[in-house]
């Protein structure tokens, strides 16, 4: 090998240390990425039900405000009962044949399901079966709500960005500190290539006057 190929060599490896880190990064961080798939299905699924259990206590509590209001109403002091309205609830009272008494939901097929917690498509839907009728001459208060998807995706994407991120930075650091003492030398060899060839052109100049005197 050369002096110039060499020299070609060293510029080369210091060229090209950034692409090797930025590389060895991307590659690093896919594979924990791809390792951390698994994980992130569990941390999905435990979401999911916990945001289930929120929503299926969000429609116990409301229901259970419903009734209270129906509890406290006296029908011999109010001429009309006010039933309670909720933003992010629809409910109803319905009969034993599921024929609707009053009812703001908009949910189909609410009819004919047993009391408790239901999924019903994007919404959640919760029935309370009375023993007696005398709310109204009811026999089920069905309370229901849409179920926040948005939510549960946007926290998990947040996770997996944050953990991208860290990982890629960290990855970075350490191969930087890595290729640093290569780097160092390759610029003291470059120097050293310099030098020598600086001092090398002197005696080969001379050289070549003297070749060219004699020819």
């Amino acid at each position: 090998m050369s002096i110039f190929e060499a020299w070609d060599i060293s510029l080369s490896l210091k060229i090209n240390d950034k692409r090797f880190s930025l590389k060895y990064a991307i590659f690093y961080t896919a594979i924990i990425f791809v390792i951390l798939v698994f994980p992130f299905f569990i941390y999905a699924n435990y979401m999911y039900s916990l945001q289930e259990a929120k929503t299926e206590i969000a429609l116990k509590k409301t229901g259970s405000t419903i009734i209270n209001a129906m509890e406290e109403f006296d029908n011999q002091k109010e001429s009309y009962f006010e039933f309670p309205r909720f933003k992010q609830f629809q409910s109803g009272l319905y009969d034993e044949n599921f024929n609707p008494i009053f009812s703001l939901i908009t949910v189909k097929n609410v009819t004919h399901l047993n009391s408790g917690y239901h999924k019903i498509g994007k919404n959640r839907l919760y029935i309370f079966e009375f023993k007696n009728r005398r709310y109204f001459g009811s026999k089920y208060l069905a309370i229901t709500s849409a179920f926040d998807h948005f939510s549960i995706w946007k926290n998990i994407v947040i996770v997996m960005l944050c953990i991208a991120s860290i990982t890629f930075v960290l990855s970075l650091m350490v191969l930087n500190s890595f290729a640093k003492p290569f780097r160092q030398i390759n610029e003291s060899l470059d120097t050293f290539i310099k030098d020598s060839m600086h001092e090398i052109n002197t005696p080969l100049s001379i050289i070549n006057i003297n070749v060219d005197m004699f020819q």
